[in-house]
């Protein structure tokens, strides 16, 4: 465990910040690189944001507006309300993207990748499997799904990360276990900032 970060921010660790480098390498990130992160005020988009710019990525994150400000605290050098569509988000624009919101326009969103840039989609359905086939065969563009290995090698580099100031949690609440279920509504309902985290009480 880092020093400096509580035993909730560290839980998150293993979760959203592995995620979050795992997008971010594969995708291989390099300073001056466009990304867009999609989400960007969740718990996989929050740590993103500030891995990006460890890696000196120019960074611009979308969510809505009640995580505007903590997106640009965390380093974003734009940032994005969806709920207001004259938003400017270029076509063929960004390096790389990464969405942990999915849904629908998916292929909308495709059109915002650059040719040979790279799209990770974190929560996927069957027919984004295929549209991700449909998409590297026609258009150039490659939309992965995948998840982030779970590996001493990566923690121990977030949580070198985390000491030298680079990476912080960010934890919107956290819920005893016999509240479990209130998390997860709360976690569904979209007004999620950051991480929850769940405290085990022996």
């Amino acid at each position: 465990m880092p020093d400096g970060i509580s035993f909730d921010q560290a839980a998150v660790v293993p979760t959203a910040a592995l995620e979050a480098l795992h997008y971010l390498q594969a995708g291989k990130v390099s300073p001056g690189i466009q990304v867009l992160i999609i989400g960007g005020g969740g718990s996989i988009g929050t740590c993103a944001i500030q891995l990006a710019k460890h890696f000196q990525a120019d960074v611009t994150a979308v969510d809505g507006p009640g995580k505007l400000e903590l997106m640009r605290s965390l380093g974003a050098d734009i940032v994005i309300d969806y709920t207001k569509p004259n938003e400017p988000m270029e076509k063929n624009a960004y390096d790389l993207i990464i969405d942990v919101v999915g849904r629908n326009n998916l292929l909308q969103r495709l059109t915002l990748l650059k040719p040979g840039g790279a799209y990770f989609l974190a929560f996927a359905r069957l027919r984004d499997i295929l549209l991700g086939f449909w998409t590297s065969l026609v258009r150039g563009k490659k939309l992965t799904i995948s998840a982030a290995p779970q590996n001493k090698k990566e923690l121990e580099y977030l949580a070198d990360l985390i000491e030298q100031g680079v990476l912080t949690p960010v934890i919107d609440r956290t819920y005893p276990l016999d509240e479990i279920s209130a998390a997860h509504q709360f976690a569904e309902s979209g007004n999620k900032i950051g991480n929850i985290a769940i405290r085990v009480v022996t």
